[in-house]
């Protein structure tokens, strides 16, 4: 007989997993270095806002889980099976990885290898992973705009309106902390509805040379 966990439960396993999967990834080449030890530093002070206590908690799973036994696909197996229902708290802890790998918008190879592989355990198809790496890479091309936004380059006008709704509603942030993201996360979800809303934007200028 299976047994329903609660929220909160499931909330504290997503933030250790997490600090865990970035502890790994950090750690990816066999040390953690200034650079990355200041990425997560800034991830944790100015992105998630972490009160002290919290922020003790995030640093000591990080600090414990670089060089545990523990591999990183069996963590990201067991994430995957913790949100079993919930794939947009999958999707959203890739997009956590990709910010922390990609906050200098290069790519290791090795993190690339890491994400990829997390993708596939997570069944994240080629398309969505094209759209969450995009958000965290800064270009002007309109054709990024689309990928953001899950949408093919120079689709309507309207077909992007109802889907950019359509991802409103999946990321909203209510919505997503009753699947189980961690309190402290939904900042990272107000972050990602704001890239939506400027691809759309983008796509709108260019469509229209208006905006609403």
């Amino acid at each position: 007989m299976s047994i329903q966990i609660s929220l909160k439960e499931r909330q504290n396993k997503n933030f250790f997993t997490t600090f865990a999967l970035l502890a790994k990834l950090s750690n990816i080449d066999g040390s953690v270095s200034k650079s990355e030890a200041q990425i997560i530093n800034d991830f944790i002070d100015h992105t998630l806002q972490l009160n002290p206590k919290q922020k003790a908690i995030a640093i000591q799973i990080f600090n414990e889980e670089k060089n545990s036994a523990i591999g990183y696909t069996t963590l990201a197996k067991e994430y995957k099976q913790n949100n079993v229902d919930a794939p947009e708290i999958l999707r959203w802890l890739l997009d956590i990885l990709f910010k922390v790998a990609l906050v200098n918008e290069e790519f290791d190879p090795a993190e690339e290898k890491f994400i990829v592989e997390i993708a596939k355990i997570f069944e994240i198809d080629e398309n969505e992973f094209k759209q969450i790496k995009n958000t965290h890479i800064k270009s002007t091309a309109l054709d990024a705009d689309y990928e953001i936004l899950g949408c093919l380059p120079n689709s309507p006008l309207a077909e992007v309106q109802l889907q950019y709704e359509a991802l409103l509603k999946q990321y909203n942030p209510e919505r997503i902390r009753q699947m189980g993201m961690p309190e402290e996360f939904l900042a990272i979800t107000q972050e990602k509805l704001a890239n939506f809303a400027k691809a759309f934007e983008n796509i709108q200028k260019h469509t229209t040379g208006v905006t609403y």
